[in-house]
């Protein structure tokens, strides 16, 4: 059985455009990009939210990441890196030392442990120094015909598709903000369908590839960062509350 998630913290509502490597189309996200954007630090410390660090020594970038602990995981969006930890907007609060991994890119998982936390930021300290630039443009890894430049949350639960006036419930394997992984032998690339999660708005969006039962469907418009990650978080708060 899994713990129950610590509070979750509210969250900005601005807005901003990204183009999503899953999608043909320029897509909406919703963290606060227009105003947080993730600095590369080169210092070998954890980062922390009174710190400045010269601009010479930075790097300014937009990266979301993957924090899995206890059973959980959730979306971060980081707001420093260096060698030595990050610094993340995270939608829980996480007491310190709780062992975490963090995914920046799918199959490069990297061991830490909570640092801080408060105000709905944290900060981790990584087991080990990292390449900061080596992570961030590591091989994506994932299925043939849809690049996975977002992070995957890993949640199964049923999900609705409409394809070609039809309405058929399949299983969802993983999501993020710009498409879906799911469970469907009937789908072929190129499809156009709409996606209904519950707890979620319908998103349209098309199957970039197909094969062994499963197939991948990438958003048209993505799904805003905060409305996924509270999402996910509430949507295994549930689950775990189901198997107690």
């Amino acid at each position: 059985m899994r713990p129950h998630l610590p509070r979750i913290v509210a969250s900005s509502k601005r807005h901003r455009h990204l183009t999503d490597a899953c999608s043909p189309r320029v897509t909406t996200i919703t963290p606060s990009e227009a105003d947080i954007r993730t600095e590369i630090s080169f210092q070998p410390e954890v980062p922390v939210m009174e710190r400045r660090i010269d601009d010479r020594s930075k790097i300014s970038v937009y990266r979301s990441a993957m924090l899995r602990w206890g059973g959980y995981e959730a979306l971060c969006l980081i707001r420093n890196i260096s060698p030595g930890g990050l610094m993340g907007k995270l939608h829980t609060s996480l007491p310190p030392d709780e062992p975490v991994t963090v995914e920046i890119r799918s199959g490069s998982a990297i061991s830490g442990r909570i640092a801080w936390s408060a105000d709905g930021m944290i900060g981790v300290q990584f087991d080990e120094r990292i390449d900061v630039l080596e992570v961030l443009h590591a091989p994506v890894q994932g299925e043939p015909g849809l690049t996975q430049r977002m992070p995957r949350l890993r949640i199964t639960c049923p999900v609705s598709l409409v394809a070609e006036g039809m309405r058929v419930s399949v299983t969802l394997v993983d999501v993020s903000q710009g498409g879906v992984k799911v469970e469907a032998d009937f789908l072929r690339e190129g499809d156009a369908v709409t996606v209904g999660v519950h707890g979620l708005e319908p998103r349209r969006g098309v199957v970039r590839w197909a094969h062994d039962g499963r197939a991948g469907i990438g958003f048209l418009v993505a799904i805003p960062f905060d409305t996924l990650a509270r999402w996910a978080l509430d949507r295994q708060s549930e689950l775990a509350g189901a198997d107690a």
